[in-house]
């Protein structure tokens, strides 16, 4: 008995390693994103769908007329030693979002783990909500600071400003 229930808790568990690097807020002024559409993994397709919803024109990366602010490059490959549940995918990927006037990366997002964790973080990115505090805790002089790169693996924070 011991070891079904071992088992089941192995089986239900989520594998989770990620490093975040985030260095700018994206321009809201300027939502333009040129993407690689010769990705057909699930995931890439939900980071169009995210940036769409998010307020960007999405131009297709392959067609080199693209006059976009932004380039989405990502690497996302299905991870069957990933554990995620049972009905849910892992994976192993590098995302790099890059600002193509400055010739800067505005994020990266790398490592393994489950769908819903990687969507919920790319999310945050793109709407320039991944280090903001709690409304009440925030206060005037958190405005005028410029905020540092900010490095996260396996869910936590390990520095930022």
């Amino acid at each position: 008995m011991k070891r079904l229930l071992f088992l089941v808790f192995m089986l239900a568990g989520c594998t989770y390693q990620q490093t975040i690097s985030s260095y700018s807020k994206i321009d809201d002024n300027a939502k333009t994103v040129a993407v690689n559409s010769s990705n057909f993994v699930d995931i890439h397709q939900d980071f169009k769908q995210i940036l769409s919803e998010a307020g960007f024109k999405i131009y297709n990366q392959n067609n080199r007329g693209y006059m976009a602010r932004y380039e989405l490059a990502d690497n996302i490959n299905k991870n069957n030693s990933v554990r995620c549940g049972f009905f849910e995918d892992g994976y192993s990927y590098d995302i790099t979002f890059m600002d193509m006037r400055k010739k800067e990366e505005v994020f990266a997002i790398e490592g393994q783990g489950c769908r819903e964790a990687i969507l919920r973080d790319f999310t945050a990115l793109v709407n320039n909500r991944y280090d903001e505090k709690p409304k009440n805790e925030q206060t005037a002089e958190d405005e005028d600071t410029m905020k540092a790169p900010t490095l996260r693996s396996d869910g936590r924070t390990w520095w930022s400003n």
